[in-house]
């Protein structure tokens, strides 16, 4: 029995975690460079040509650019995943009990979620659109656009709009926020913003300035969400239902246009 406990399989937020962290840092990378070369092996293309666009694209052809935004979107579905099946694996207990909370309180429940969803997914347009008004697209917002109007739509809509939201939400409030808390909850929404806005920033190629202006937009909607995880009663259903609202919208906007 003391075996089992400590067995793999045994519930543990740092393993999911490391996981998360491994496929945004390097497995998506690896996973989008071999898909981009088997499609491109499949084209006729030079394999060797499209791995090395993802480093410097500056000569790249359009044939060989497209080859790369399919790999792109095919490792983006394939981290988040992956990413998901960790969580699920070592992090079942939080949705269980998550869960159950939910059934507890059905009638608080099934009115509270809604409410905080729409009122999130309203603010975070809003936040989206003020921003957008002054300041350039994030080089990590033009790719997700460029992913959604490609031939690589369908896993990304589904890596954006079903699977990213649960994993993230799984890490930076159920896992880092909830561990955070037990010691300071202002340090907990400090964290949980930091580490929830960084990571959709690491490919941005702007000036320092334009950086921390076009990072404020993600640490003003990760900050919503820890809120929306905290009065919800740390409820990571009610923070995964405001994230996949949003990011539903967000989807339904861009493909309105590209379209």
């Amino acid at each position: 029995m003391e075996r089992e406990k400590r067995g793999f399989t045994s519930p543990s937020k740092l393993k999911a975690a490391i996981v998360y962290v491994f496929m945004v840092f390097i497995g998506s990378t690896l996973l989008s460079i071999l898909i981009s070369m088997i499609v491109a092996s499949s084209r006729g293309l030079d394999a060797n040509a499209v791995a090395s666009s993802f480093f410097d694209n500056s000569n790249a052809t359009k044939e060989i650019m497209d080859c790369q935004i399919v790999g792109q979107g095919y490792g983006n579905f394939l981290g988040y995943f992956i990413s998901l099946a960790a969580i699920i694996l070592w992090m079942r207990n939080d949705f269980i009990t998550d869960y159950n909370s939910l059934m507890e309180n059905k009638k608080k429940s099934f009115i509270l979620i809604p409410i905080l969803a729409v009122s999130f997914a309203g603010i975070a347009i809003l936040i989206d659109y003020l921003f957008g008004l002054g300041i350039p697209e994030s080089d990590n917002q033009s790719t997700i656009v460029s992913l959604l109007i490609s031939d690589a739509r369908i896993p990304m809509i589904l890596s954006t709009v079903l699977f990213a939201p649960i994993v993230e939400e799984m890490i930076y409030r159920k896992a880092i926020f909830s561990v955070m808390r037990q010691f300071n909850l202002p340090l907990a929404y400090v964290m949980s913003i930091v580490l929830f806005s960084l990571p959709h920033m690491l490919s941005s190629s702007s000036s320092v300035g334009i950086w921390f202006l076009q990072l404020v937009p993600y640490a003003l909607c990760g900050g919503l969400l820890c809120f929306v995880y905290h009065i919800s009663g740390y409820n990571v259903y009610a923070s995964i239902a405001a994230h996949m609202l949003n990011n539903l919208i967000a989807v339904i906007l861009v493909l309105s246009r590209g379209f």
